[in-house]
């Protein structure tokens, strides 16, 4: 196989297509869907005219995207003990008395045996 050729697709009944050259034909194509963009990723307005490169818009975000504060915790002074307490604290699993037991209803639904 040549280095230089690009790897072909088939369509489901065994066609061959190159799949850059039908990305390249249609990249000022508007997209489907809810955002007014094309399939490049460029913003575009009425009749497909481009109002912001995919570029831009890339520099952009980036550009006002600020980095987060690093939150430092002191484990030094935390026991294992202090964790696992902390952690029962929390927890709201309501503990059920072994004595109850759960009956089926005549429509299926599962309740609570009163008689037990």
């Amino acid at each position: 196989m040549n280095k230089n050729m690009k790897p072909m697709h088939y369509t489901m009944r065994g066609k061959p297509f190159n799949m850059d050259q039908l990305r390249q034909k249609n990249e000022l194509t508007i997209a489907v869907g809810n955002m007014p963009v094309n399939a490049r990723g460029d913003i575009v307005g009425r009749g497909g005219q481009i109002i912001k490169t995919k570029e831009s818009v890339n520099e952009e975000y980036y550009s006002n995207l600020t980095a987060l504060p690093e939150e430092t915790v002191n484990t030094k002074n935390i026991t294992q003990t202090q964790v696992v307490e902390e952690a029962q604290e929390k927890s709201t699993v309501k503990k059920t008395n072994k004595k109850e037991k759960w009956i089926e209803d005549e429509d299926g639904n599962y309740v609570l045996n009163n008689n037990a």
